[in-house]
C-alpha cells in the first residue's frame, strides 16, 4: 500500500534531460534550447588531500529529480590545488527554484565525498554569471572552496549539436562535459562576496572557443 501510494509522486519527478532532448526528433534542428553551462575551474583542498586524485560531480535540481556531471578525475598539486577547467552542460529548468550541488569526490572503489557546497538559482531561471569562489562544507577533511562560472545560453538544436561535436564533448548520463581552458588569473583570491560579480567574470575566463557562444 505504501509503495502504491509513493509510485505517481515518483512519477511526477521524471524530467526531460539535454541528451533526450538532442537525440529526438521532433521540433527539428532550429528549436531553441535553453543550456546551463557550470564550468568547473578548480578547486582548493585541504592540506589532508594534497596530492591526492579527486574530481568533481555537478548535480543539477532538486535532490531525487537531479541531473549529474562528472569532471575527469585528476591529481592535486602539494600546495593543494585541484585544476579541472571542465564545462558541465545540463538542459536548463526555468519553472521552478533549482539548485547547483557541487561534491568533491575521492574516487575508487567506494567513492567518497570530501567536500560539498550549494548554489541556487532563482525561481525565474536567471543564473548568477560570474566567477563564484565558494567555500565547501567539512565532510571531516578540513575546508576548501570550489572555483565555478555559470551562465545560460539560448542556442538552436542544430548549433548546439555541431557545438558539443567540435568541442569534443563527453556524454554522460543526462548531460555533457567537455574541457574549457581557463586563461590568466581566473582563481580569484578575494574572500567571497568581497568583490562583485562582473569584476570576478574579468579574470580571464574562457567561456567560449572562437566566438560560438
Amino acid at each position: 500500500m505504501g509503495a502504491a501510494r509513493r509510485r505517481p509522486r515518483l512519477e511526477g519527478r521524471r524530467v526531460m534531460l539535454l541528451t533526450q532532448i538532442l537525440d529526438a526528433d521532433f521540433n527539428g534542428s532550429s528549436s531553441r534550447i535553453v543550456l546551463l553551462a557550470v564550468h568547473v575551474l578548480g578547486v582548493d583542498v585541504p592540506p589532508c588531500l594534497a596530492e591526492k586524485r579527486l574530481k568533481v560531480r555537478v548535480k543539477y535540481g532538486q535532490p531525487g529529480s537531479s541531473t549529474k556531471c562528472d569532471t575527469q578525475e585528476a591529481a592535486t598539486s602539494p600546495e593543494g590545488h585541484l585544476d579541472l577547467g571542465t564545462a558541465c552542460c545540463f538542459l536548463a529548468k526555468r519553472k521552478a527554484k533549482q539548485v547547483v550541488r557541487l561534491r568533491l569526490v575521492r574516487p575508487g572503489l567506494f567513492e567518497r565525498t570530501v567536500g560539498k557546497a550549494n548554489l541556487d538559482i532563482d525561481s525565474q531561471g536567471h543564473m548568477i554569471s560570474g566567477l563564484k569562489r565558494q567555500r565547501f562544507s567539512d565532510e571531516g577533511f578540513g575546508m576548501g572552496w570550489f572555483h565555478v562560472h555559470m551562465e545560460m545560453h539560448s542556442l538552436r538544436k542544430g548549433d548546439l549539436q555541431r557545438l558539443l561535436r567540435l568541442l569534443g564533448a563527453r556524454r554522460q548520463l543526462g548531460a555533457f562535459s567537455m574541457p574549457m581552458p581557463v586563461q590568466g588569473d581566473a582563481l580569484c583570491e578575494e574572500a567571497a562576496g568581497e568583490a562583485s560579480e562582473t569584476a570576478n567574470a574579468m579574470q580571464g575566463i574562457a567561456v567560449s572557443r572562437g566566438g560560438v557562444w
